[in-house]
């Protein structure tokens, strides 16, 4: 049971990692891209460290498993975050001029 309860802490804590990450790589101006790209980089270094200071634990173990589902949950993290910034633009029109003045009540 414990070891349940210690996998749903690693899926939310690299699923909230991802999702930190991925909003502070939005604040840059860059091209979609290179923000995609700075940010996978940016969780294959969190995951890696994370990992590999687990293995120097006594009580834990790192493998390449473990590393891989805490990378699956970053990145789940950062597609969550590019969700919700879409349906934000999309229905938020400060941006876009075309959409209408109800629309703009609505997000105020």
């Amino acid at each position: 049971m414990v070891i349940k309860f210690r996998f749903m802490e690693y899926v939310g804590a690299f699923t909230l990692t991802g999702y930190i990450i991925a909003e502070l790589r939005s604040r840059k101006q860059e091209t979609a891209r290179e923000s995609r790209y700075r940010f996978r980089a940016g969780m294959l270094i969190c995951t890696t460290g994370i990992t590999v200071l687990r293995g120097f634990h006594p009580c834990y173990s790192a493998s390449l498993t473990e590393w891989g589902w805490f990378t699956g949950f970053g990145l789940f993290g950062g597609w969550i975050y590019r969700l919700r910034r879409d349906a934000v633009r999309r229905f938020c029109p400060e941006n876009y001029a075309r959409d209408s003045e109800a629309l703009r009540d609505v997000c105020e």
